[in-house]
């Protein structure tokens, strides 16, 4: 399971555990989620996935870039990943291992990041 934060004025980017996520969502103007049957299961995404929902109403702007890496978020019931099913383009790295799908989904991602 991963969280990314991105920092555009700074560039850098942090992964943590730290703070609750309405403490970490002034931390970070873009967050990426990685998304498996692990992290679909795991309190702590669904906390910062909410938290960045709550940031994108107050700020009217993009925050939340998704991305898979197996189908387990389109397959669950849970509220909030319906929720990025119906709101968000979930990059899809399925096919990590496969250099082309990668480099495709890879600069997808970038350009949503970038935009």
């Amino acid at each position: 399971m991963a969280i990314i934060y991105v920092r555009s004025r700074t560039g850098a980017r942090r992964k943590s555990r730290g703070p609750k996520p309405q403490v970490r969502a002034t931390c970070y103007d873009k967050l990426m989620v990685v998304l498996s049957e692990n992290s679909i299961r795991s309190r702590w995404v669904e906390d910062e996935v909410e938290a960045a929902f709550e940031k994108e109403d107050k700020q009217r702007k993009l925050v939340l870039f998704p991305i898979r890496l197996d189908d387990a978020v389109m397959e669950t019931d849970q509220a909030w990943a319906s929720s990025l099913r119906r709101t968000r383009h979930i990059g899809d790295f399925r096919a990590w291992k496969d250099r082309d799908q990668y480099q495709k989904s890879f600069e997808r991602l970038l350009r949503d990041l970038k935009a």
